[in-house]
């Protein structure tokens, strides 16, 4: 019926990265089609596989999530970006890079999953930024 949302999360850290994809996995909408630890990792899958939504960190190596979401915005801009970091400062500058929403660390896993299907055009409420 519906098709799912493809996801691409990137985090440098597995930990993090395991926790978002724990959360996502509990709606039957969301389909995690990979995981990248930097900028770099996910334009390099970004290139070859299909997604809808990009959820991704700040403070990464390589190229950080404020990078990537200008890149995509340039390269991919029906790719919708969630940009989430634990200092709240960045909210700014990621959504001037072109971020969809931007999710404190603290309330990401209790947002996360509402948020990529309000992106993802499965909800009609406006995602909070803040």
């Amino acid at each position: 019926m519906n098709k799912q949302i493809r996801i691409l999360i990137v985090d440098d850290s597995t930990l993090n990265r395991w926790s978002m994809k724990l959360t996502c996995m509990l709606c039957s909408q969301i389909n995690i089609v990979g995981e990248a630890a930097n900028g770099d990792e996910a334009m390099q899958f970004l290139a070859h596989h299909p997604v809808d939504v990009v959820v991704t960190d700040v403070e990464m190596p390589e190229a950080d999530g404020i990078e990537l979401a200008e890149w995509i915005k340039q390269w991919q801009p029906h790719i919708k970006v969630v940009v989430t970091s634990s200092l709240v400062s960045y909210q700014q500058s990621a959504l001037q890079a072109g971020a969809d929403a931007f999710l404190p660390r603290d309330i990401l896993h209790t947002q996360l999953p509402d948020a990529i299907l309000t992106l993802g055009g499965r909800k009609s409420t406006a995602v909070a930024s803040a």
